[in-house]
């Protein structure tokens, strides 16, 4: 009998052990999702003016300053540099911040820091624009080899669109048509040395002297008759291009030639593809607009 009492007693602690030792599994498990879930970078824009909660379109009064505030979360269990850069109609602007005229913002976050940021934009001309806020995480870690980091590793944005004066009038551009060639019809913007038709193959991460004169930004229309824009910088400042705006009339692939006079001095590239700048993002009724209007970065490109 009392070796049953005792065979008892050893199951029950064994039973005991086994249910908590379970429990502790569990809910490492579940704080390992938690963390994986959480990861990430939100950025998002508000003001008064905003014609719906989306805060997609602002209508600002003529001679005003439009003064939004943007949030940003580091959804991350380590701490994240974030740099803020601001384009108005895909041009860098400065914009006043702390009181400070700058065009760009640096910001230290801590793990799953949200952040309130308030800036103003300078006097805006009556209108239509596009209003583009890029958030680069660690904006100056440069690739020490040659590694993919998908975009949305580094890179996130905010599209707006400012309605000046009660006036939709969009600024006059000369989209130029571009020609598309036979390859592959889903090929996601990348970046190579030689113009490509296909995503196989090395696309550009680390660059090494002497540098090329010319890049190639290749990528496939979603689909026909779209319109484009390409921006540049190296690091905090905006590389002018020719022929940034152009249309395409068909699918296929695009070859666009990057002539960015790279040398030493440059940090990490960010390129990315505007689809159908100065579009509607959203009806006056509120909804949003079907027609593409996705902004697309490219992976991180360091020069060494």
């Amino acid at each position: 009998m009392l070796k049953q009492k005792k065979l008892l007693l050893l199951l029950s602690i064994f039973l005991i052990f086994l249910s908590l030792g379970c429990q502790s599994t569990s809910e490492k498990h579940v704080e390992q999702a938690n963390e994986q879930m959480n990861i990430g970078t939100t950025l998002g824009m508000q003001d008064e003016t905003a014609m719906t909660q989306y805060n997609a379109t602002y209508n600002i009064s003529a001679n005003t300053i439009f003064s939004p505030k943007l949030y940003i979360h580091n959804r991350d269990i380590k701490n994240n540099d974030f740099r803020l850069i601001f384009l108005l109609d895909y041009k860098q602007i400065n914009i006043t911040y702390n009181n400070q005229n700058v065009n760009y913002i640096d910001i230290s976050m801590k793990p799953n820091e949200q952040k309130n940021i308030a800036i103003e934009v300078p006097s805006l001309k009556n209108g239509f624009h596009d209003f583009l806020v890029l958030c680069i995480r660690k904006p100056d870690t440069l690739l020490s080899q040659e590694k993919f980091y998908p975009p949305g590793h580094f890179h996130i944005f905010k599209r707006s669109t400012l309605i000046v004066g009660n006036d939709n009038t969009k600024p006059n551009i000369n989209f130029k048509e571009r020609l598309v060639t036979n390859g592959e019809i889903d090929i996601p913007p990348i970046v190579t040395k030689e113009p490509r038709d296909k995503f196989e193959g090395d696309v550009v991460t680390l660059l090494k002297q002497p540098y090329p004169e010319t890049l190639w930004l290749n990528f496939s229309p979603i689909k026909n008759n779209m319109k484009y824009a390409v921006i540049a910088f190296s690091g905090a400042n905006q590389i002018e291009l020719d022929n940034a705006f152009f249309k395409t009339t068909s699918t296929g692939v695009i070859n666009y030639p990057l002539k960015l006079g790279l040398d030493k001095n440059n940090k990490n590239l960010i390129i990315a593809v505007v689809e159908n700048p100065f579009s509607e993002l959203e009806n006056n009724s509120g909804e949003i607009s079907a027609e593409p209007l996705w902004v697309s970065f490219l992976n991180r490109i360091s020069l060494e």
